[in-house]
């Protein structure tokens, strides 16, 4: 289990993240190991299981893929962010202009975005990218949502929006609406 504290691997009682304390969270979220935090200035640090990038940062083979200390996520910094969301191995932020930027695994469409093939071993995309189907059909999205290997995106008009793996039908889609 990851807990931001270093050296340890499983914690009983609650301790403070030190690295955060002079930060004013007003917002947490969680994936299956790692977290995502946001402070009054709409800056998000993240920290834990990077294996797929779902930290937004490139996964270093000498940390096993982990980032051991909340790291501040800087391509984002100027995009105002109002909501963040985790799945498994994959993050989601709104800005307040209804765009949403997606990075982590590339696994079972989870990122909702065309990802171009980089290397022969790709797992994950650090950078967090723009998904372009809600700005190319003038979409503004005002919520997200991830499940783990899903997503939700709610419009300004109330339009429920679903992206990722259907295995257990989470999508909410019948077989035709699949295959398009």
């Amino acid at each position: 289990c990851e807990t931001g504290h270093k050296g340890y691997k499983f914690l009983s009682l609650p301790r403070i993240l030190y690295h955060l304390k002079n930060k004013e969270i007003i917002s947490v979220k969680s994936g299956w190991e790692h977290s995502i935090a946001q402070d009054k200035e709409k800056m998000l640090y993240s920290w834990g299981n990077n294996s797929c990038c779902q930290c937004a940062f490139e996964s270093n083979e000498n940390t096993n893929g982990n980032i051991l200390f909340p790291k501040n996520i800087s391509q984002l910094n100027d995009k105002n962010i109002i909501e963040i969301s985790c799945g498994n191995e994959h993050t989601l932020a709104l800005s307040s202009k209804g765009e949403v930027y997606s990075w982590g695994s590339t696994s079972d469409g989870v990122l909702g975005r065309e990802i171009p093939i980089q290397r022969e071993k790709t797992t994950g995309v650090a950078t967090p990218g723009i998904i372009d189907y809600f700005i190319k059909n003038n979409i503004k999205i005002r919520h997200i949502s991830s499940g783990s290997i899903h997503n939700l995106c709610l419009d300004d008009k109330s339009n429920l929006y679903s992206f990722g793996c259907s295995k257990g039908g989470q999508l909410g889609l019948d077989e035709n609406e699949l295959s398009i």
